[in-house]
């Protein structure tokens, strides 16, 4: 189910609830909209077991992959402050946020799949196509052949044979089960993250679109008046970062001792950008830090869109380049033999 949907109904149902509308009456409103059959389908189910007596934040851990346990919490505390309405508003502002972090890191590679999927497809048309008819005049030929001729005649030889495809398959299945259980770990998961971090581009967008989710998620949190540590927990969760979900017990501990988020954040510089440190640290000072998570969270974000626009205006002379070689070759390649040849004959 697009987020975006789950953003659209929870602030449908923020302007319903502020007009008075009770909350069942209100979700089954909702969930004749036919936006989308199957979340239409999962709030037949919640406004049926809400109508029954169940409390609103008891229904929805049932759907943990359309709400997520901050989306959860939130409600959670809206029914018990009896601020659902205010609680709301803040979810859809933090999912909204949300969505737009995911769509720009999105928006960072589907160019450069796009470029290479479509050069692959084009390579194996050509493959398939017309190298092999240019390798049965070469071996004809009976001449010496350029080695990057040899190279390109050995490859189409390779990719024709269905044994190759099949030993292919089987490998990057082999490799994604091992991805999959790696990142199934949290040990297995910071390390990818670790490495990540260090490609250039890649990495600042990595640390700033985490971050600025885990602000976003801290800010409505710690404004509704949850606790510190929970808020920095289910932050924490929801940001993405299996650094910032390793760390989130020791913070919380160092908050229970009696120190400040901002002390133990500034000893992990690793973790924590310097900026979030100096935000925190004012904020904490001003008694003000919902207020000051939004604020990280909006500058993060404004760093993550700054280094994809970034990454897409250093990919494309990279892939014309990348590009451009591979047409050159293919063209060495079949071109060279001929034109020894036409030399040879005149």
């Amino acid at each position: 189910i697009p987020g975006i949907i789950v953003v659209f109904f929870t602030r449908q149902l923020a302007t319903m609830l502020a007009c008075g509308i009770p909350l069942v009456q209100a979700l089954d409103a909702l969930s004749s909209q036919p936006e989308h059959e199957g979340f239409e389908r999962v709030l037949t189910e919640v406004t049926r077991k809400v109508s029954t007596g169940h409390a609103f934040s008891a229904v929805l851990p049932g759907y943990p992959r359309i709400f997520s346990r901050v989306f959860v919490t939130m409600v959670q505390v809206g029914e018990e402050t009896g601020t659902l309405t205010v609680s709301l508003k803040r979810v859809a502002e933090w999912l909204e946020r949300d969505e737009q972090i995911r769509r720009k890191a999105k928006a960072s590679l589907s160019y450069p799949v796009f470029v290479l999927g479509l050069c692959l497809l084009l390579s194996l048309i050509v493959i398939y196509t017309v190298l092999p008819t240019f390798c049965t005049i070469f071996r004809e030929m009976q001449t010496e052949l350029p080695l990057i001729t040899r190279v390109v005649m050995a490859l189409t030889d390779l990719l024709q044979a269905p044994w190759v495809w099949l030993l292919t398959g089987l490998v990057g299945f082999f490799l994604h089960r091992r991805f999959q259980s790696l990142m199934a770990r949290p040990s297995g998961a910071a390390w990818v993250y670790r490495v990540l971090k260090h490609i250039p581009l890649v990495g600042s967008i990595l640390q700033h679109g985490t971050i600025a989710r885990y602000c976003s998620a801290a800010g409505p949190l710690v404004a509704s008046g949850m606790n510190l540590p929970r808020a920095l927990r289910l932050a924490a969760g929801a940001s993405g970062n299996p650094l910032l979900i390793q760390d989130a017990d020791a913070l919380v501990k160092t908050i229970t001792e009696g120190a400040t988020p901002t002390e133990h954040m500034a000893a992990h510089p690793d973790i924590y950008s310097p900026t979030l440190c100096h935000m925190l640290a004012a904020g904490e000072e001003a008694s003000n830090s919902g207020d000051m998570y939004d604020r990280a969270g909006h500058f993060h974000q404004l760093e993550m869109e700054s280094s994809v626009e970034l990454l897409g205006a250093a990919l494309e002379p990279l892939l014309l380049i990348f590009v451009s070689i591979a047409v050159a070759l293919l063209i060495l390649a079949i071109f060279l033999p001929l034109y020894g040849s036409l030399s040879q004959f005149g």
